[in-house]
């Protein structure tokens, strides 16, 4: 008996061990200074994140993408689902979501992980055939068309890729025809295999739409409207608009804005919704714009709500539901959108 008691000690000790050193593992990576920072203090980010991201994978392969996809406009398949990184700034939550099964990463110039996120995909042994990156080119070089290919190729660097799948101008910024006719030139050349749009409504797609039919056989239509979508405030005029054109609509912030996160979680439509199929309220409103057209962009660097977030091809919502959904819309951008 009293060598069972030792030998059971001896076991609980190495356990304890263990979960001390996953506990600080995770924690380090919370505190890993951002790229900006490091890129000043130590030049290239990428000699110490290439340690730490092997460091945080470990041995456990990515799951298998089950992402269906959707067709663009011209061919380029896109998985139905993406990973949001905006204010991401460590490895940690990009391991998770190529572990939990994403393959559609979106990023941008402005949220400066693009290093980051390269250094994982890099690391992940995912092939590149199997990934969709986006990302998109910062306001500040729309006034010139060097400017705006120079941004691209940076990224390219950044993200270790020779193609990008998806480049889209961050926003309806001074400047942006010009900045438009750059991303015509990249995919011509064939630097990306896709182009769009990023917190364009109504006046200023209608603007970019009438270029396109009427500028000549170089001109090309977006493929791609990304733009904040959910319940409590969307632009559902300029989403008619994409969907007449065939472009796809990709939507984040599908939750709320930062404002009315909370309100979502707590509304009574939306909590006896989730509870009859048996989901969380995240889920509901994912699976709600997916099966309203969009594409989806969930973002979190929760491993839990990272795996929980993608799992929302198991079920569908009546179409009762979905009409229950869309009346929850308190405001419409509409108003602004001049539709």
């Amino acid at each position: 008996f009293f060598r069972i008691s030792v030998i059971f000690s001896f076991v609980q000790e190495i356990l304890f061990v263990l979960a001390c050193i996953r506990t600080l593992r995770r924690k380090a990576l919370a505190f890993v200074p951002t790229v900006p920072v490091c890129a000043r203090l130590m030049g290239s980010p990428g000699r110490w994140l290439r340690p730490l991201v092997r460091l945080y994978s470990g041995s456990a392969a990515p799951a298998p993408a089950v992402t269906p996809v959707v067709e663009l406009w011209n061919g380029v398949k896109m998985p139905r689902i993406g990973f949001g990184t905006w204010q991401i700034q460590t490895p940690g939550p990009i391991v998770d979501a190529l572990k939990a099964g994403y393959r559609h990463i979106d990023t941008a110039v402005e949220y400066e992980n693009e290093q980051i996120i390269g250094e994982v995909l890099e690391s992940s042994g995912i092939q590149r055939s199997d990934l969709f990156l986006t990302t998109k080119v910062h306001p500040s070089s729309y006034g010139n068309t060097d400017l705006v290919l120079k941004s691209i190729l940076e990224s390219r660097k950044r993200l270790k890729v020779d193609v990008l799948d998806l480049v889209l101008l961050h926003a309806p910024a001074q400047d942006w025809p010009q900045a438009w006719v750059a991303l015509e030139n990249a995919y011509h050349r064939g630097t990306v295999r896709a182009i769009g749009v990023s917190n364009f409504f109504g006046f200023a797609l209608q603007q970019l739409l009438a270029r396109a039919k009427y500028s000549g056989p170089e001109a090309v239509k977006p493929m791609v409207a990304q733009n904040q979508h959910n319940p409590f405030g969307t632009d559902y005029a300029t989403k008619e608009l994409c969907d007449s054109q065939g472009i796809i609509y990709e939507a984040y912030s599908t939750l709320g804005s930062h404002v009315n996160v909370g309100e979502a979680l707590r509304h009574s439509t939306l909590q006896r919704i989730a509870a009859s199929v048996q989901k969380t309220v995240p889920q509901v409103l994912l699976r709600w714009a997916m099966q309203r057209g969009c594409v989806v962009l969930p973002r979190s660097e929760d491993p839990g709500h990272i795996i929980e977030n993608a799992a929302v091809f198991d079920f569908a919502l009546k179409e009762e539901d979905l009409v229950a959904i869309d009346s929850l819309r308190q405001y419409s951008y509409a108003r602004r959108s001049g539709l």
